[in-house]
């Protein structure tokens, strides 16, 4: 995982409005007030490697995009604001 794309998570705020975990190798941020997921709830599930990240983003369905960088843009903040949405459940 990027220290620096954590950090730019952090620095946008969704630290404060997300909810982080982790599953292996993967970092999950949610709306869940709890410790673990539910099936189906709402999450986007981060999986990094050299070449980049793949984003598996579920809400209302689901889909994956990949991305040549680990950063923050405007696809991805997108997601996240999608994700900001969501009740905390």
């Amino acid at each position: 995982m990027s220290d620096a794309f954590v950090a730019e998570l952090r620095t946008n705020g969704y630290d404060k409005t997300l909810r982080a975990g982790q599953l292996l190798s993967s970092l999950i941020l949610s709306r869940s007030r709890r410790h673990g997921l539910r099936q189906g709830q709402s999450q986007i599930a981060f999986d990094f490697s050299e070449s980049g990240m793949s984003v598996r983003v579920r809400i209302h369905g689901e889909r994956t995009v990949s991305f040549p960088h680990i950063k923050l843009d405007e696809n991805l903040g997108a997601f996240l604001k999608e994700l900001e949405s969501q009740p905390i459940d």
